[in-house]
């Protein structure tokens, strides 16, 4: 095995590993707080109990006070915003599609997770009667036309998640010839492979105990799309040229990896703890 053979190989797998590894959890969480803070100041402008825990966004109100204007804006509103993110990401990254260094993999990972929660995240709520489900019963949307929604969403998410993927790897892949040095399936491992695993099972500790079981469906459209990416470069084989482009690293990865852990761990004991307004 390479990685027993060349300490110099194994160094690369494992700075590629934790590094695509904390930008992964960076942007899964900082998607996630994003929507349920724009939920829960759209509700307190309302004027609703809420309670902001580690698993919900509870908002508890008198049922004459709930109206199509109020449902529409706490639930997709937020949404609406996370959109306007994903196109100014997009944007921006298209203007630079020759920025040097690691900056646009964490935005692809940005992209991926935001995406995550606009588009990937609708048919779990479909199925568990959360989130946006509440929005589209105001707006009288028959059984028919959440199938057929939720379909569309899963078919959206699974093209957009493999091209993010694949960019994934191939930017780590350029960079300082990763390619060339770790081979296709080690770089799959260290690039999107392993750093979803981590990211679903931080994010399933995260929610213990009591997980939400449309979080937990979720998962699976994150997981899918990354495997049928691995046996996708597998099979066809794909080369990435070599590349002059070299980024010195400033800070040991696990390291960085290790405070975003600790972060995390401090996101939930103040969420264990919740945010409540009556």
């Amino acid at each position: 095995m390479i990685l027993k053979s060349n300490p110099e190989a194994r160094e690369v797998f494992s700075s590629i590993l934790f590094r695509s590894s904390y930008y992964a959890l960076s942007a899964y969480f900082l998607a996630i707080t994003l929507e349920r803070t724009f939920m829960f100041i759209a509700a307190a402008i309302y004027g609703y109990s809420i309670v902001f825990d580690y698993k919900y966004l509870g908002i508890k109100g008198d049922p004459a006070s709930w109206d199509q204007d109020a449902v529409l804006i706490i639930y997709l509103f937020p949404l609406f915003i996370i959109a306007i993110l994903i196109v100014w990401l997009h944007l921006k990254q298209k203007k630079n599609t020759l920025m040097p260094g690691f900056k646009p993999i964490f935005i692809y990972w940005l992209l991926l997770f935001f995406s995550y929660r606009v588009v990937g995240m609708l048919p779990a709520h479909l199925y568990s009667f959360t989130g946006i489900h509440h929005a589209f019963d105001w707006l009288y949307f028959g059984m028919i036309v959440k199938v057929l929604m939720g379909l569309s969403a899963v078919v959206i998410f699974f093209i957009a998640s493999v091209w993010l993927y694949g960019q994934i790897y191939y930017v780590f892949g350029t960079i300082n010839n990763n390619f060339r040095m770790l081979g296709l399936r080690y770089l799959l491992l260290a690039t999107i492979l392993i750093p979803i695993v981590i990211c679903c099972a931080v994010s399933v500790l995260f929610f213990c105990p009591g997980l939400p079981k449309e979080e937990i469906l979720g998962l699976i459209f994150l997981v899918l799309p990354v495997i049928y990416t691995a046996i996708s470069l597998i099979y066809k084989h794909n080369m990435i040229s070599s590349s002059k482009q070299y980024v010195e690293e400033v800070f040991y990865q696990w390291q960085i990896f290790v405070a975003i852990l600790v972060l995390i761990v401090v996101l939930r004991i103040l969420l264990g703890i919740g945010i409540s307004i009556n």
